[in-house]
Parts: structure tokens; C-alpha cells; sequence
């Protein structure tokens, strides 16, 4: 039995007490017999408390040392399902970021598809310009050749065929109209 101070000096008080008035009881006239059931009543109330709670001490360190292990496997059954939970959740929570993660990816690759696409288009555009330009130059070479061939000199100086970089303007591309969305109607239900 372990008491801590103040159990040992409630117990010491309460039997100091009974012990004083129990002896004025029996000797003198001074305590009615109404105090002397109070005192005594007190008294066995203190006592029954003292050793109730030291039996339900020693009734729980039984009850677990007959009972350990099954309080061990419950334990150990609790965890199992705690990491269970545990191990779910994470587990729904990194498909739901893998999805995430793909559909930004596929919208990813889409863009650069579409950016790679654009950039090819651009490139035959200027590869068959390129061609173009370079069958016009061809030709008009044939034809200065075919002129000094047959004696006829160009009457007009050689010009440039483009304007001078600081007379090109370009025209700024167009830009398509985006039109306000038409005002959402609410309908009331009846």
C-alpha cells in the first residue's frame, strides 16, 4: 500500500479525532451520543475511502497484469488500423495529385505541340517564300542573261526591290472580337 501525505495525515486527523471524542464520550457528559455517531461515521467514512481507492488501485494493476496480453494485441490491433487509415489516405491523396499532375502534363504537352506545330507551319512558309523569292531571282537573271545575249542593255538603273528597312512598316496582325457573353436569364422555378 502506497499513501501519499495527505492520505496519512487525513488518517492520522481522523483517528486522532475519534480517539479524543470517544474518550470524552465515555468519560465525561460533554458529547451527546448524536456527536459521537457524526465522529464515528466520519471516521469509517475515511477508512472506507482510504482502502477503496488503494482495492480499485490494486484491482486495475491485477486486472491489466491477468489481462496484458490482450490489452497488448487491442493496442497493437488499434495501430495496425490507425496505419491502415493512414496508409489509404495517403494513398488516395497521391492518386488524386498524380491525376492532377498528369492533366497539367497533357495540357503541358498540348501547348508545346501546338507551339511546335505553329513553328513548323512558320518555317515552310518561310522555306517556300525563300523558294519563291529564289525562283524570281533565277528568273530575272535568265532573263538579264538573254538580254546581254542578244544586245539589249536594261534601260532602267538596277533598284532595290524591296524599300528601305526605314520605309517598311508592318501591319500589326489582326485581333480577334471577343463579344460580351449574353446576359444569364435566371428562370424561377415553380
Amino acid at each position: 500500500m502506497k499513501i501519499n501525505t495527505f492520505e496519512l495525515y487525513s488518517l492520522i486527523l481522523a483517528s486522532i479525532l475519534f480517539g479524543v471524542i470517544g474518550s470524552a464520550y465515555f468519560n465525561h457528559d460533554l458529547v451527546t451520543d448524536r456527536e459521537m455517531a457524526l465522529v464515528f461515521g466520519f471516521y469509517i467514512s475515511a477508512l472506507m475511502t482510504f482502502f477503496a481507492r488503494d482495492h480499485h488501485v490494486q484491482a486495475v494493476v491485477s486486472y491489466l497484469s491477468r489481462h496484458v496480453t490482450d490489452v497488448e494485441k487491442q493496442q497493437f490491433a488499434d495501430l495496425q488500423e490507425a496505419h491502415r487509415r493512414q496508409v489509404n489516405m495517403l494513398k488516395s491523396e497521391h492518386s488524386v495529385e498524380l491525376r492532377h499532375l498528369r492533366g497539367n502534363l497533357n495540357d503541358a504537352h498540348g501547348e508545346v505541340t501546338r507551339i511546335n506545330d505553329q513553328y513548323d507551319w512558320v518555317c515552310a512558309e518561310y522555306q517556300e517564300q525563300l523558294r519563291v523569292n529564289q525562283e524570281q531571282q533565277d528568273r530575272i537573271k535568265y532573263l538579264e542573261d538573254l538580254r546581254k545575249q542578244n544586245g539589249v542593255s536594261s534601260p532602267l538603273p538596277q533598284l532595290p526591290y524591296s524599300a528601305p528597312a526605314s520605309q517598311i512598316k508592318f501591319s500589326d496582325p489582326t485581333v480577334r472580337a471577343r463579344f460580351p457573353l449574353a446576359p444569364v436569364v435566371e428562370v424561377e422555378e415553380q
